[in-house]
């Protein structure tokens, strides 16, 4: 009996959470937007970083935006988001930030993976941002 304690014991401990938390920062690696239509990120840039003051700013290879957004267990929204401007940046930055502006309605983290999820099957997916 004993045995089986210190079994289930070391069974529920080495259970750990790995998901990291929605504030940090990520790096977009592709999105969808729309049936079908992958974007693969090779060449943009876009990091983004969401604080618990419910601020986050998004860093693209030139320009900077900055807004507010409000998440719930699941559901995510933005409430505004302005950018310095779009000029030098890639029509597929450009894109993919005003996917996260009119489209994001909720996001799910796995591990180090961040989705967001909005209409119209539009998705982009961010892996954590190492140090």
């Amino acid at each position: 009996m004993r045995l089986f304690l210190f079994v289930i014991i070391i069974i529920l401990l080495s259970c750990k959470k790995n998901d990291e938390s929605l504030y940090n920062e990520w790096n977009l690696i592709s999105y969808i937007k729309g049936p079908g239509e992958v974007i693969t990120n090779s060449g943009f840039r876009i990091k983004i970083n969401f604080y618990q003051n419910e601020n986050f700013t998004v860093k693209m290879n030139t320009n900077m935006c900055q807004g507010n957004f409000s998440a719930g267990v699941r559901e995510f929204n933005v409430i505004n988001l302005s950018c310095d401007t779009f000029c030098c940046d890639s029509n597929l930055s450009v894109e993919a930030i005003n996917l996260i502006k009119d489209s994001v309605e909720t996001y799910n983290i796995n591990g180090k993976t961040l989705k967001l999820y909005g209409g119209n099957f539009t998705k982009l997916e961010f892996t954590i941002a190492e140090l």
